[in-house]
């Protein structure tokens, strides 16, 4: 499986990963023209929000691992445009608590 990481720092490119330094609409749409049916975004709040800001995100996964650490890494920016959700699954892999959300149109 090919995987498509997008960085600013130059790195050489592998077998399964592919270093990005693009746009995010321009990545969609190459990604889009290649054979395969999803497309996965792990990352955290400042890659979610630009996709979040382009509306290209149809369906989110989030994990819940059982640690408060009071402080850190939001999950989402401030200012991040209002999306409603609906749940469509709810799982617990050992101890994790894995939640899947559909955008609402």
């Amino acid at each position: 499986m090919q995987s498509d990481v997008l960085t600013h720092e130059n790195l050489e490119n592998t077998e399964n990963i592919h270093f990005v330094n693009t746009e995010i609409q321009e990545l969609i749409r190459t990604l889009k023209q290649q054979e395969g049916k999803d497309i996965w975004i792990c990352g955290g709040a400042n890659l979610i929000h630009r996709y979040m800001w382009a509306n290209l995100i149809d369906e989110y996964q989030i994990t819940t691992i059982p640690v408060l650490l009071g402080n850190g890494i939001r999950l989402f920016e401030k200012g991040s445009t209002k999306v409603k959700l609906e749940m469509t699954t709810v799982r617990e892999e050992n101890v994790l608590i894995l939640a899947v959300y559909k955008k609402q149109n």
